[in-house]
Order: C-alpha cells, then structure tokens, then sequence
C-alpha cells in the first residue's frame, strides 16, 4: 500500500510538472506571436519622391513642385528641410529639391508641341483662283461668219484673226489645254442658207495640249462664210466646261466676234449662263471691227458673262491687245507672289515668335528653380544636414545645364522644320508665279 501511494504521490509530480512546462511554453509562444506581430505592425509612409532624372521630356512634364512659382516660401521650404533625414546619398537630397522646388514646365513645352509647323498662303491669284491651279482649259470661238471675210487695216478680218489665235494658242504653258470652236462656217449668207449655217458650230480642235501642226489644220477646215450664231456657240462651250470642270481647274474662254447674233438667239442669256457653272471661266469678248449695234451687244455679253470686251480694228490692234493682256497678267503676277511670300513670312514669324517666347519662359523658370535649390543647398549645409555641398550644388548646375541645353535643341528642332516649311511654300509660290506668267 505504501508503494502505491507512493506511486501516486509521484504521479502527481510529474503531472504537475507537465502542465506547468507547458503553460511556460503556451507563454513563451504567445509572446513571441505578440513580438512577431509587433514587428510586423506596418510603418507610417511619407509621400513618395519621384527621381530627378536627366529626361527631357518627363522633367518637361513633371507636376511642379509644392513650393513652384507664387507658391514659394523660404521659411516653410526650411521646415520641410528640417523634416529631411541626416542619412540621405546627395541623389535623394536632389530628388527632395526637385520635389520641393521643380517648376512647372508644362504650359510652355505643351506650347511647343502644339505648334502646327504647316506654313500655307491661300491668296487669291491674279486670275481670282486659289494658287493650286492644276489644269487650264482655254476655249477659243472664232466668228466665221460670212462679215469675217471683210478687209482690214493688214489684211482680211479671218486670216489676222486666225494668225493672232494661232500665236496665241502657241505661247500657252505645256500642261494648258486649249480648243477652238467655229460658228457660221456652213452654208452661206444668203436666205435660203440661213438653217444650215445658223446649225454650224463645232469643235474643230477638241480640248487638248496645244500642238503646232494640227492646230494649224484645224485652221484651215473653215473659211468665213454664213450667218452669226453666237448664242449657240457660248452655249455649246458651257457644256464643254461641265465636261471639263472639277477642282484645281480653270476655264478661260475668248470669244473673237465682228458682229451680233444674227440667229434669232439670246447670246445675253446664254453669257449668264456661263456663270452658273462650278468654276466660273474668265470670259474675254473680243469685238474686231464692229459697229455701234455690234459692239452694244458684245458688250452686253461680256458684263453678263462677268467679262471683258475689248474692240479692235486692225491685226496691230490684235496683237496688241492679246499682248497687253498679257503684260497686265503679268504685273498681277508680280504682285501677287511678292505678296504671297510675304504673308507666308508673316505666318513663319508669328509661329517663330511663339516658339521664341516659350523657349525664353522655359529658361526664366529653369533660372528661378535652380536659384531656389541653391538657396535650399546652402540651408542644409549650414543646418548640418550635409557636410560638404560642392557636390549636391554640382548635380543642381548639371540639371540647369541640361534643360536649358535640351530646350536650345527642341527650339532649333521646331525652327528647322518652320524654315524648311516656309521655304518649301516660297519655292511653290515661285513655281506658282512662275506657271501664271507662262499662261499669259
């Protein structure tokens, strides 16, 4: 009995014992959970300093810094400073700065980027046209009617008129277009002719490059014969120009006459009419030997068509005027060039001005920031927070040094491609003037 209770007493113990060393150790575990807690608890987080880096177009594009601009205040810079760790590499404490003290470059350079570089002057020319005539159309309507057999100062009225037009038709540009159109060539003007030669008007050189041997032959298919249908033949030359009208295309026509309509038409109405098509045509009405009556209603035609009549008399008389038409053409011309190339300059100047002024505002910013980190260089120097500033105060000169030095080669970038821009539009303004000139 003695060894059981024994037994039991020593049971006890070491029961005892077991619980105890376990509750030590639930402690000891708990503890340590509470201390791993504890040093996993997160840490309070300031805000986060981008880098100042040597990028262009992000420092360009950076958000300004909390003390930019007006914002600005020494003392209030100098307490953020203060709040700066004392263990910080001289990058961190420029990353600092440019977080405090960045200006706010991007109005200026957004201002640069958005620079439209097209350099395009739309002046009317001479001939009323935007200078971006591809295609001239001249269309000649040559009267041989039986009058046009009559004789003039030089010879007979058909024969000059046929050599002016021919020498007029040869001084065309290349790439113009012309066609001659007859009227009255049929029959004759007598009265049992009068059906046959008021239906006569056709094309007798279609609408083509002029070339020296077939127009020439298209000259000599006619002779002066029958009656005056006029009216008819303005009508027909609209239809051809809706054929041939389109963009970048100018109609010209001239009408060489010596008298009225004599077909019962309204060459009047059929003058408006003109007017009515897409690209209106310059209309010359050239009245060669006429009358009182002829020249009332050449006239006529002419002001409906928003033409010009002119008469003449003689072969002299011709040529002069076809030459005289052409010296005033040219004059306009001129002008019109010395004109275009300025207001093209007046276009690259005023972008050149916006992109100077730009360029000037990134500079003054550039020297304000920069004056500022100095001053916030210098502050942490004397606080104690850096032992030497030679080198944060050289980092602050590299980073003004690059962005006056970037922003010098982005405004010589823009201006090269304005330069080249304007040039390439005085060079087609040239060629524009120079096209005109060789129409004449």
């Amino acid at each position: 009995m003695q060894v059981n209770k024994r037994n039991i007493v020593l049971t006890t113990v070491l029961l005892c014992c077991l619980i105890v060393t376990s509750a030590c150790n639930n402690s000891e575990s708990e503890s340590k959970e509470a201390i791993g807690e504890e040093i996993q608890e997160p840490k309070a987080t300031g805000p986060v300093i981008p880098k100042a880096v040597n990028d262009f177009k992000t420092i360009m594009t950076q958000n300004p810094g909390k003390f930019s601009g007006d914002q600005y205040n020494e003392e209030a810079v100098n307490k953020e400073l203060d709040n700066l760790p004392n263990n910080l590499s001289n990058e961190e404490y420029l990353d600092n700065l440019v977080y405090l003290l960045g200006e706010d470059y991007q109005p200026h350079y957004a201002t640069i980027q958005a620079i439209d570089p097209t350099i395009r002057v739309n002046q009317a020319t001479p001939e009323g046209k935007i200078p971006q005539v591809e295609k001239i159309n001249v269309q000649i309507l040559l009267d041989a009617s039986g009058s046009m057999a009559g004789k003039v100062s030089g010879g007979q009225k058909m024969d000059l008129a046929k050599k002016a037009i021919n020498s007029f038709a040869a001084g065309l540009p290349e790439e113009a277009n012309v066609s001659l159109r007859v009227y009255g060539h049929k029959g004759s003007n007598s009265g049992k002719d009068k059906a046959v030669s008021c239906q006569s008007n056709e094309v007798v050189y279609p609408m083509s490059p002029y070339n020296n041997a077939n127009f020439n032959s298209a000259l000599n298919q006619f002779k002066p014969t029958g009656w005056t249908p006029l009216a008819s033949a303005i009508q027909a030359a609209k239809k051809d120009m809706e054929n041939e009208n389109g963009e970048n295309v100018q109609n010209i026509v001239y009408v060489v006459s010596d008298g009225v309509e004599t077909c019962g038409g309204n060459p009047v109405e059929a003058a408006k009419s003109l007017t009515q098509v897409g690209v209106k045509p310059i209309v010359n009405i050239i009245g060669f030997d006429v009358d009182d009556k002829g020249q009332k209603q050449l006239k006529e035609v002419a002001q409906a068509a928003n033409g010009e009549f002119k008469s003449v008399y003689s072969q002299k008389d011709l040529e002069n005027y076809l030459e005289s038409q052409k010296k005033r053409l040219e004059t306009e011309w001129k002008i019109w060039g010395s004109s275009s190339r300025m207001e093209a300059h007046e276009i690259w100047s005023k972008k050149y001005q916006l992109l100077n002024e730009s360029r000037l505002a990134i500079d003054k910013l550039k020297e304000k920031e920069i004056g500022r980190i100095n001053k916030a260089v210098e502050y942490l120097t004397q606080s104690g927070k850096i032992n030497d500033q030679i080198p944060l105060s050289e980092m602050t000169r590299k980073r003004g040094t690059f962005i006056i030095t970037s922003t010098w080669e982005e405004f010589m970038r823009v201006t090269d491609v304005l330069n080249q821009a304007k040039k390439n539009e005085q060079e087609r303004i040239d060629k524009q003037e120079e096209e005109g000139k060789k129409s004449l």
